[in-house]
């Protein structure tokens, strides 16, 4: 039985943020736009790690997807980047493939704050851009 006294909200959306999405495969990149777009955050997307860091500095997003293999620079060299240039308020979730246990030490080595393998459950990224 739901109480009286607190209101019964079955969603809550999350806040509308600034994400960048760094992903290679068009289908995955597309999917994901799509989705980011329906929660109601803002997005910019690149196919490769350098436009992925380009873009982040000049934009100055609050949250980034990423993924670790990329061509030009790798998902490890874009977290390392966009943290020295953005600091350590920007949320940066590597989005992979590569899911050996090395693999996520040297994420968050890299600068990650989450890791999640691919295919991610939605919901875990939907809670990780909904912040605390």
């Amino acid at each position: 039985m739901i109480s009286s006294r607190e209101p019964f909200t079955p969603y809550r959306p999350p806040p509308c943020r600034r994400v960048l999405l760094v992903e290679d495969d068009p289908a995955v990149r597309e999917s994901l736009r799509e989705l980011l777009g329906l929660w109601g955050h803002r997005i910019e997307v690149a196919g490769d790690g350098l436009s992925g860091v380009r873009i982040g500095l000049e934009w100055h997003p609050e949250s980034g997807i990423i993924d670790l293999d990329l061509p030009q620079l790798d998902g490890l060299q874009v977290a390392r980047r966009l943290r020295e240039g953005l600091g350590g308020g920007v949320l940066l979730i590597a989005l992979t493939g590569m899911v050996q246990a090395e693999d996520r030490v040297r994420a968050m080595e890299a600068g990650f704050n989450a890791y999640l393998a691919k295919p991610a459950e939605v919901d875990a990224l939907y809670c990780l851009l909904a912040g605390p």
